[in-house]
């Protein structure tokens, strides 16, 4: 949907609230899409397709879903499991179709999962460290590489990369 912008929000109710901006250039009134947020929700277009995902943690501490359709139409809530120590960040793996989303888990590592182009969800995969806060992804302009960035355990700036020939670097 070009010149489309939708903003999702947790409301005080504690569900997932949206409004869009219309063809008008006028906003829509809040619409609640319920359920019950323990964090922040993320939301990101599924790279090749024309879904929009958003991510966020329930009340089980998992990380839970719900999509938007090509055709507009909007999924139930899905949980996809793990236990989740603050809010998921999800981004489109550079040079591919796949998603990826990160997490700190209640060891307060990385951890991660990815949905591949046949819209597939990978288990659950930890990826070590140790956060202290959630970790942000950023794609690296011009390149295929993928960068996660988080505090370590001593309030230090943390980074680790993926090559798309060599895979995720150590931690610097």
């Amino acid at each position: 949907m070009s010149g489309w912008i939708q903003l999702f929000y947790r409301g005080t109710d504690d569900a997932l609230w949206t409004r869009w901006r219309n063809a008008d250039g006028s906003w829509s009134d809040d619409v609640s899409m319920g359920g019950t947020l323990t964090s922040d929700p993320f939301a990101v277009p599924v790279p090749g397709t024309g879904v929009l995902q958003v991510f966020y943690r329930g009340t089980d501490y998992a990380l839970w879903t719900r999509w938007r359709d090509a055709d507009g139409n909007w999924s139930g809530e899905v949980s996809l499991g793990g236990k989740l120590n603050g809010n998921a960040i999800a981004i489109a793996v550079p040079g591919t179709n796949v998603l990826q989303v990160f997490y700190r888990g209640p060891d307060n590592a990385v951890w991660s999962r990815w949905r591949d182009h046949n819209a597939n969800w990978s288990d659950e995969v930890s990826m070590g460290g140790v956060l202290n806060g959630d970790p942000v992804a950023a794609a690296v302009p011009g390149t295929n590489v993928l960068e996660l960035f988080y505090r370590g355990s001593d309030n230090a700036l943390v980074t680790r990369w993926r090559d798309p020939v060599t895979g995720w670097s150590p931690e610097v």
